[in-house]
C-alpha cells in the first residue's frame, strides 16, 4: 500500500521546474528571474536554482546582458527524437518535396505539443522570398494554418479547453473571438484545407490539411507558406486542393480510411 500511495504522489521539485520551463516555453520571447517571480511568487533562489539546473543540462539558454532565459537547443532535440520515433519526418519529406515542386511555396509539417503548433520539418520553396518557418519553431493554434488545421479536427470540447479567451490578437485579421473561429473550422471542416490570410504574420499566407490517423484524429499538419504578394486568393484555393489531396494519401498511408471527399 505505501508503494502505491507514493506512485500516486507528484514529486515537487520536478513539478516546480516542468511549470517553469512550460512558461517560458509558452512566453513567446525571453522572461528574467523577475518575471517568472511575478507570476509564480516562490522563493528567488529556488526559481534560480531550477533555472541553472535547465542551463545546465541545455533546455534553457541563459543571455547575460539581458539576464534572460529563452528555450535552449536541447528542446529542439526532443522534438526531433519525437518526430523520427513516430516516423512522421521520413515519411512526409517527399510530400514536402512535391509539394514545393507543385507550388513553389515553402512546405512545413507540424505537430501540437504543449497546446502550441511546433514545426518539425520543413522544405523551402523555390522562389526569392519564401517564408522564414524553422524547424523547432512553435505557434499559436488559432491564429495559424496548421494551427486550426488541427482545431478543425478534434472534439468541440477539446477545442475550447485549448482555447481560453481572450485570444492573443497578432494582426488585425486575427480571429480573437471563439465565435468567429468556431464558424471558420466550419468552413475548413467543410473544403479540407485551412487558410491563414495574415492572421498571425500580416504579410504571409498559409494554406494547411490535417494529417488523420486510423481514428480520424489529427496526428500532424501538412501545409505550404509564402508572402501575400505572390499567393491570391484564387491561387490559395488553387493551393489548397493540392494541400488537401497530399494530406488525404498520407492519412491513407497510416491507416485512414476515411471516404469524406470534404
Amino acid at each position: 500500500m505505501a508503494t502505491e500511495t507514493r506512485s500516486q504522489q507528484t514529486i515537487q521539485s520536478l513539478d516546480k521546474g516542468l511549470q517553469v520551463l512550460e512558461m517560458i516555453g509558452e512566453a513567446g520571447g525571453p522572461l528574467t528571474l523577475q518575471d517568472i517571480w511575478k507570476k509564480l511568487h516562490w522563493n528567488k533562489a529556488t526559481i534560480l536554482r531550477i533555472l541553472n539546473t535547465f542551463v545546465a543540462r541545455g533546455y534553457l539558454r541563459r543571455d547575460g546582458r539581458a539576464k534572460a532565459y529563452t528555450i535552449g537547443i536541447r528542446i529542439l532535440a526532443l522534438y526531433t527524437s519525437l518526430s523520427d520515433n513516430l516516423n512522421i519526418r521520413q515519411l512526409m519529406r517527399p510530400y514536402l518535396e512535391d509539394l514545393v515542386a507543385e507550388t513553389g511555396e515553402t512546405a512545413q509539417v507540424g505537430i501540437v505539443v504543449n497546446g502550441k503548433v511546433v514545426f518539425i520539418d520543413r522544405v523551402r520553396g523555390r522562389n526569392i522570398i519564401s517564408a522564414n518557418t524553422e524547424i523547432g519553431q512553435t505557434l499559436p493554434l488559432h491564429s495559424t494554418a496548421i494551427g486550426k488545421a488541427y482545431l478543425a479536427y478534434i472534439q468541440p470540447e477539446d477545442v475550447k479547453e485549448l482555447l481560453r479567451p481572450p485570444l492573443a490578437k497578432y494582426t488585425s485579421r486575427t480571429m480573437s473571438s471563439l465565435d468567429k473561429l468556431e464558424s471558420d473550422l466550419e468552413k475548413i471542416r467543410r473544403r479540407g484545407y485551412s487558410l491563414d490570410l495574415g492572421e498571425y504574420v500580416d504579410e504571409l499566407r498559409c494554406i494547411a490539411a490535417p494529417i488523420l490517423d486510423h481514428t480520424g484524429h489529427p496526428i500532424a499538419m501538412i501545409g505550404i507558406s509564402g508572402p501575400k504578394s505572390g499567393l491570391s486568393q484564387q491561387k490559395c484555393d488553387s493551393f489548397g486542393r493540392v494541400v488537401k489531396r497530399m494530406a488525404e494519401q498520407i492519412s491513407a498511408e497510416i491507416g485512414n480510411t476515411s471516404d469524406d471527399e470534404g
